[in-house]
């Protein structure tokens, strides 16, 4: 369970959804994120070498996700700088100083997803305190 769910941060940080970082839980998102996101959510159901294999589909994920990132890290030091980021991932580079939880000027995988984890935990708490 924590290895699918930290799949899913992967996922969501090297997308353009996550533009929504520090915006309204559903305002914040542009039709155009959504479109991309179903995109690639209905392609990878499909891909006949995952069907039926969730494993392989939550793999494939993980690698698509590794594969953007890398193509972002154009020095290859293994981290994104503001640049980097915001070339690949222009909404997401909006948030680079949320993201760069060390303030080293870098930003690696794991403050992405440790980044998305607590946008998701601030998300969780709005909806629970929603009336019913």
């Amino acid at each position: 369970m924590k290895t699918m769910f930290a799949s899913f941060l992967m996922v969501m940080a090297l997308m353009p959804v996550a533009n929504a970082l520090a915006a309204d839980p559903v305002q914040g998102y542009q039709d155009e994120d959504w479109n991309r996101l179903r995109h690639d959510v209905t392609e990878s159901t499909r891909r006949s070498e995952t069907n039926g294999n969730f494993a392989a589909r939550r793999q494939a994920i993980r690698d698509r996700a590794r594969n953007r990132y890398l193509e972002a890290d154009k020095d290859r030091n293994g981290s994104l700088n503001r640049n980097e980021l915001s070339r690949q991932f222009p909404r997401l580079a909006n948030h680079f100083d949320f993201i760069d939880s060390n303030h080293d000027g870098q930003v690696t995988e794991q403050e992405i997803a440790e980044a998305l984890r607590k946008r998701m935990q601030q998300r969780r708490l709005q909806y629970d305190q929603q009336p019913n």
